[in-house]
């Protein structure tokens, strides 16, 4: 055997293995994500941030059902997704990339990461979309679509959690009172 028969052998090994990695991961990526940021936001004590996530991305989820039928664009190979739900059926926005758009960008206001940790989030992101293109769920568009929706829509979310945050919080009456007894 030549030693370019064993490297194509274990080229091909080594990318069906990542393939597959990938496909998991862009598959439930969503999932993940959602109790990943449950649970860190849980661990840090910032419970209304997590109220707001909840709601939000339950919001988020209804806003993607609202916008497929209305937009009623066909997936790419309707036979790949014919044994998809009533709700599911139509392919724009991709529901996938919109509900990781709303966790990674809420997660990154709500935690003040830095923007060197939101690679992580370009690259799950990158992953998610790469899956469900590849996969003949969405075109790219469905996806890039999806992705920018449920980015504004955490943003909404969040800027209204910090202003119902901060509203709630009332100064004590001895807050700014230069003499204390």
């Amino acid at each position: 055997m030549s030693s370019f028969s064993l490297y194509s052998k274990f080229s091909n090994v080594i990318q069906r293995f990542l393939y597959n990695r990938m496909s998991f991961i862009g598959m439930y990526e969503p999932l993940i994500l959602y109790a990943g940021i449950s649970y860190e936001l849980w661990a840090e004590d910032k419970h209304t941030l997590l109220n707001y996530y909840l709601i939000g991305i339950t919001l988020n989820t209804i806003l993607n059902i609202l916008l497929k039928n209305i937009f009623k664009q066909p997936r790419p190979d309707y036979n790949v997704n014919k044994d998809l739900a009533w709700y599911n059926v139509y392919g724009m926005p991709s529901g996938h990339t919109q509900s990781v758009g709303f966790s990674a960008v809420y997660m990154f206001y709500s935690l003040q990461q830095t923007y060197r940790e939101m690679v992580w989030y370009v690259l799950l992101i990158s992953i998610v979309t790469w899956q469900r293109v590849h996969e003949n769920y969405h075109t790219i568009i469905q996806t890039l679509v999806g992705l920018v929706i449920g980015c504004v829509f955490a943003h909404i979310v969040y800027k209204k959690a910090r202003r119902d945050i901060v509203k709630s919080i009332s100064p004590k009456p001895d807050d700014n009172n230069k003499a204390l007894p």
